[in-house]
């Protein structure tokens, strides 16, 4: 009984740690969100203006996991949020494509991912198109 009870314990202890790992993605059509990322640059306004953490002295990082957004300033938070990745056509008129982070505080992002970077596009005319590395 005993040669029995041992491979079914460890197989049900496999499988709930794999079923965790999988839940840790957070991904749409193989954009992935979670991770540590650190801020490279930001652009937009009006008048088209790039800011990066030389020019503007600080760094900014961001923690998405599955439970949080999380925003850093020289290391002190700055938001601590709920969210919801989703899809969706709600930002049509801003952008073409349809991932879409939206924070609990109320801010939207379109969502792009290219190769280790991160791209949050806010969604108005002279908003700021904001790029982060994956840590």
């Amino acid at each position: 009984m005993y040669k029995l009870i041992i491979p079914l314990l460890s197989f049900c202890l496999l499988y709930a740690c794999s079923k965790d790992l999988q839940q840790q993605e957070i991904c749409i059509d193989d954009v992935c969100i979670d991770g540590h990322w650190n801020w490279l640059e930001s652009y937009g306004s009006i008048a088209g203006i790039t800011i990066t953490p030389e020019t503007e002295n600080e760094t900014k990082k961001l923690i998405i996991d599955e439970n949080s957004f999380q925003g850093f300033v020289n290391d002190s938070m700055t938001v601590y949020t709920g969210y919801e990745y989703v899809k969706t056509d709600e930002l049509e008129t801003f952008t073409n494509d349809s991932l879409v982070l939206k924070l609990e505080s109320g801010q939207w992002y379109a969502v792009f991912r290219e190769a280790n970077k991160l791209i949050l596009f806010e969604p108005c005319a002279d908003c700021w198109q904001h790029t982060f590395e994956l840590d």
